[in-house]
């Protein structure tokens, strides 16, 4: 479902937009949100599942981290993947959501997570959402190497 069919900017695309919450619109097209990408300056001294299991973005959405960790994406569109996807659930919760919510297939991406999010607070987490996302952050974790002397060397001359 396209959020454009809700606030009906199709019918006049020229008028200025309110400031206010606008939803998924806020996040997809205002000018006010920043999705121009950190600066990086990070070298091939670390593998590309620690550059992105270090990453907010991985820390935002750890199932789908562990997917691309595991389909040996390449950290810097990984991270743009993970940047611009919403959080993926297990497939714990998936088959549960499925099993306990009418229409559970019609509903998108961004919908399941939200109503699985809420059936696991009202729940007491029946269907692990919480749970998965806190294992999943938790092997996020294993993937981040320690410190080596070119990762220190740096940190000394940043702050010398």
């Amino acid at each position: 479902m396209k959020p454009d069919l809700y606030d009906f900017s199709h019918l006049r695309p020229d008028a200025n937009r309110a400031r206010g919450y606008t939803g998924r619109y806020a996040s997809w097209r205002s000018p006010d949100i920043q999705t121009e990408p950190q600066e990086d300056n990070t070298t091939d001294t670390h593998s590309n599942a620690h550059w992105i299991a270090r990453s907010q973005e991985a820390k935002n959405n750890p199932v789908y981290a562990l997917h691309l960790i595991d389909n040996h994406t390449p950290h810097q569109s990984a991270i743009t993947m993970l940047r611009e996807s919403y959080r993926h659930l297990s497939r714990y919760t998936t088959r549960k959501m499925e099993a306990v919510c009418s229409g559970w297939e019609l509903l998108d991406g961004e919908d399941k997570n939200l109503e699985a999010f809420n059936y696991s607070l009202r729940t007491d987490d029946a269907n692990g959402y919480q749970a998965s996302l806190r294992a999943a952050g938790e092997k996020l974790e294993w993937y981040i190497e320690p410190l080596n002397r070119e990762d220190i060397e740096r940190l000394g001359s940043h702050h010398a």
